[in-house]
Formats: structure tokens, sequence, C-alpha cells
């Protein structure tokens, strides 16, 4: 139901089984049905919708209020209940509703009331530097697409702007199954877009640690650790060439405590520190700083030689 890579397939099922009523299987107590996919070995993500004995679905006139308070993974199902030109599967039904609200704002066009509106923010990162003509690129996998856009600062795209998805790897398996993801052929994107020339700035996410780690499954975590081990080095590797600088940062733990001896595994995101790390031939030297995710921004624009907003209330870690 939350998937957000494109893979209408399961988009589907959600749909038929929260507007139709219909599903492969149905149950009388939720928590019966989720313990007898636990007892075949399937874990929380890939259980197939079901729905209660009984339940009609919806009908002409009701209402649907939609309580997922992240966009990206909300999308694509809300786009399939209200967009009417909906294209990715055929809809065998689909309600008249008496009103449609989203408790956030899915960047959606069609008939939707918002809860709460989205606060824009002002003065972004990226609205700086396109403001000095410093020329951008972002470049993410499809599963991750939405780190460099909506959640990295929530803006439009600007002036002297550049987004590129780059199409996820093995999408109908586990992520467990191909822990590499897409992390090669973003860093070969990032690195081609690079060595042109026509970007003085890129951002690029790889998801690969949060989603292998979120499996559970530790070989499988320590080879997407690897992956990003050999893919940042490349990157790094560029920039001492090229005198750029690199900043790697995370806004959450989750793979570096997998496992925890009073529950056993730790699939969740966990509250350690998270790491920003700027590799600069300007400021050599190790240098610890206890800082917050609002020092990012700060610290780009300081090794940009530009100053920081007075909105940013973060600093410069450099």
């Amino acid at each position: 139901a939350m998937d957000r890579d494109l893979r209408w397939d399961r988009t589907r099922l959600a749909y038929e089984a929260i507007v139709a009523g219909a599903a492969e299987s149905a149950f009388l107590h939720p928590a019966q049905y989720v313990e007898s996919c636990y007892d075949r070995g399937l874990g929380d993500e890939f259980i197939s919708p079901a729905v209660r004995e009984e339940y009609p679905g919806i009908k002409d006139g009701d209402g649907v209020v939609f309580f997922n308070f992240r966009g990206d993974r909300a999308r694509q199902l809300a786009a399939s209940m209200t967009d009417p030109e909906f294209a990715p599967f055929r809809r065998a039904n689909l309600p008249t509703f008496c009103g449609f609200v989203t408790l956030a704002d899915y960047g959606l066009e069609h008939k939707i009331v918002v809860a709460y509106a989205t606060e824009k923010p002002g003065e972004t990162l990226a609205k700086v530097l396109s403001e000095n003509a410093v020329s951008q690129l972002r470049v993410a996998e499809s599963e991750a697409f939405g780190r460099i856009s909506d959640i990295f600062d929530g803006s439009p795209n600007l002036e002297h702007e550049m987004r590129l998805c780059v199409p996820g790897e093995n999408r109908s398996v586990s992520f467990d199954q191909y822990p590499a993801m897409a992390a090669p052929a973003v860093t070969k994107t990032l690195l081609d877009k690079l060595r042109s020339g026509s970007f003085q700035f890129a951002v690029a996410a790889y998801p690969n640690l949060d989603l292998v780690a979120h499996t559970g499954n530790f070989p499988a975590t320590v080879k997407a650790m690897e992956c990003l081990d050999s893919q940042i080095g490349e990157v790094l590797r560029w920039a001492e060439g090229a005198d750029a600088f690199v900043v790697v940062a995370a806004n959450h733990g989750n793979a570096e405590s997998l496992r925890c001896q009073s529950s056993g595994l730790n699939l969740e995101h966990t509250l350690s520190p998270a790491l920003c790390v700027v590799f600069d031939k300007r400021h050599r030297g190790a240098r610890e700083a206890t800082g917050a995710l609002s020092d990012v921004a700060p610290t780009i624009l300081r090794l940009f030689d530009l100053e920081a907003p007075s909105v940013m209330t973060g600093r410069a870690l450099v």
C-alpha cells in the first residue's frame, strides 16, 4: 500500500482491497491474519492486503480520510483513488467520494482537501545556491528520489538545477536480496555529470543501509555497507583530483545497531548520533564537533564562501 517505487502491481492490490473490498484473503481477526503470515515466513512488507469478512468496500457518497503524514509513501495509493486520468492499472470501481482528506500535502492536484498544509521553507540551501548562480545536480534511484526533493528541502525545481532519477534494480524482490540496489548506477550518473563540468554542486542519495537494514538480514546489511564504502570511495577519488569538497551526512541511524541484547533484531531507526563528515583540502585534519542536522546547510554554504541567511539557525562546522 505504501510503495513509492512505481510498482503499481502492489498499489493495485491495496486499491482493490480498500475500494472494492476484494482480496485473496479475508479474516475475522486482524492479529490472527498477521500471525498466520508470520508463520509462513512473511515479513511485514510482504504481507498481502486482506479484508475483513463482509467488508463492502467504499461506496458512492463515502468520505476518505488518509492519515499518512509522509507524502512519498502515500502518493501512489492516493492518486489511484483520486486522479480522473489515472492510467497505471484499470480501476474496476471508482466511487464518487463526498470528500477526500489527507493529513498532509501529498503533492497531488486532484480533488483533495489537505488538513494541514505544508509550510513551505523560504531560504533553503538550494535557493541560496540558485540565487548565486551555482549550478546544481540531484541524483537518486527511484526508491530514494523523494529524499533529494521533498525531504531534502521541500522546494520545487529551481533555476540552475537538474534532478535525475535512476531506475531501481530488481524492484520485485526484497532489498536484502540485492543489497547494492542501484548504487553503482547512481554513482556513475553522478560522476558522469560532474566530469562534464556542467555542475558546481551535487546531491546524491544512497538508501541502501536504511532499506536493507530494515529487513533484519545482517549479512546483506554488511554487503550494503561494503557497496557504499566502494561507491563513496569512487566519489572521493574524483573529488580529490577535481579539487572539490564532499560532505557525507545522514539524518538517522539504523544499520549500526541491527542487533541488541535485550530484544534481538532491531529493525527500526535508532537514536545514535548521525555523522556528518567533510572532505576538503582547505580543512585538513580531524576536528570533532557536536552538531545538528540544521548545521549541514550552513556548513555547505561556508564551503562555497557564501553567507547563510538569518533564518538558518544552524552553524557552520568548518
